[in-house]
């Protein structure tokens, strides 16, 4: 188990880092049109996905570990036939309105909404299998297979870019096909036989909406930018804004890692309220000085990134990249704040400020983006980013008396 909690966050950010160079390596061949167009397209694919599929694997995820007996296998089973039946419907509908939020791409419709299929469905049977082996115990395995995926997507775009003439059809149509190979043979593989003579389960769409309703905050804060930017500028903008924000990921990533690595060994019941404190603090302050570091090493290089390599002749990327790195140290000064009220059982509360973040990024984000175009919504996704760290972290403070801020 232990070795899971370090193990799963690294592979974790393996898959992340392999996301980050297939969207470097887009950027680079294909027209900042096209790839703009790409941005766009993937970006609806995670709004879809976190609205529909990934709502449900939270939902059930619960399940598995509450029926991890022996004597529940039944019940696991019930439970995993629900799952699917949930999956491919939730999969159908993400299609449909991912497809029709995509009509103002310069691209056929059908063959956009064959993307969808396919992206959707080896993403739900490859999120339904992973959270029925993370709930029996299986964490590590579900990362990998994740991990693998990434790199496979990666190697094939490549080898179809060095062998043929890469385009915007051929990279949908080959993310979609791996998406769906890769979940559909993974399903299979770690099925259990029996699950498809078992009765499905009756549950009440009611208990899974407010699983729905943080995955619609997760999706605004995530994707609002590159979507209010796509339709209120030109698709060239859209391309180099994903770009800063691909660099960015790098940070976010490896943030995200250091975070899955350092809470589970925070709160102990033998551990005293101080002890709980300071190591909290010490914590706070490594992922800190290690997320400014990265900053400060990647600011001179992504010069030189959108320079030589992407050869990029727009240089508004450096302001936007100076407005989200900032953001990001200001926000890595609170980084354990959701962590810490989330294991104090205190969920509403992330959801309430997370939601009227959102809310805030949305407004900020169409009035900036009308004025200053990516600067502007560069601006405001950084402003709302910040204010929903410092909001967790003064909760933190006043509801469990406990300082999450590195050096407060």
């Amino acid at each position: 188990m232990r070795s899971n909690l370090i193990i799963a966050p690294i592979t974790k950010l393996g898959a992340g880092l392999f996301g980050i160079l297939l969207q470097l390596y887009l950027a680079r061949v294909l027209t900042a049109s096209d790839y703009g167009q790409i941005s766009l397209i993937l970006s609806y694919s995670a709004i879809a996905f976190i609205l529909t599929i990934g709502p449900l694997g939270k939902f059930f995820y619960r399940s598995y570990l509450l029926q991890n007996s022996a004597d529940a296998s039944e019940q696991r089973l019930s439970t995993l036939k629900t799952h699917v039946i949930y999956s491919v419907a939730a999969a159908l509908v993400g299609s449909i309105c991912a497809s029709l939020l995509s009509a103002g791409l310069q691209l056929r419709q059908e063959l956009v909404l064959s993307f969808f299929l396919f992206y959707l469905f080896g993403s739900a049977f490859s999120d339904l299998t992973t959270n029925y082996l993370q709930g029996r115990g299986r964490v590590f395995l579900g990362e990998a297979f994740l991990a693998l995926r990434a790199c496979f997507v990666l190697l094939t775009v490549i080898w179809v870019g060095f062998s043929f003439k890469l385009s915007i059809s051929n990279v949908i149509c080959i993310i979609g096909v791996c998406y769906f190979l890769f979940g559909s043979v993974f399903f299979l593989v770690y099925q259990p036989g029996s699950w498809a003579s078992s009765a499905p389960l009756t549950v009440s769409l009611g208990r899974i909406l407010p699983f729905i309703g943080l995955g619609g905050v997760a999706a605004i804060n995530n994707q609002i930018d590159i979507v209010m930017l796509g339709w209120l500028s030109d698709f060239e903008s859209v391309g180099l804004y994903r770009t800063c924000t691909v660099v960015l990921a790098a940070i976010t990533t490896i943030e995200f890692s250091l975070v899955r690595v350092v809470i589970p060994g925070i709160y102990n019941e033998k551990m005293t309220s101080e002890l709980i404190q300071n190591l909290i603090t010490k914590r706070s302050r490594i992922i800190f000085f290690m997320i400014t570091a990265l900053c400060f090493l990647l600011l001179p290089f992504s010069d030189f990134l959108f320079q030589s390599v992407l050869e990029a002749s727009d240089v508004r990327y450096r302001t936007v990249l100076l407005l989200l790195f900032i953001a990001q140290v200001i926000s890595a000064f609170f980084p354990l704040a959701g962590q810490v009220l989330v294991i104090n059982n205190m969920e509403k509360s992330v959801f309430y400020v997370t939601a009227l973040c959102a809310l805030l990024n949305i407004i900020l984000n169409y009035a900036a983006i009308k004025g200053f175009n990516l600067i502007g919504a560069a601006f405001a996704t950084g402003l709302s980013l910040v204010l929903r760290n410092l909001m967790l972290s003064v909760l933190c403070r006043k509801k469990l008396g406990i300082k999450v801020g590195a050096f407060l």
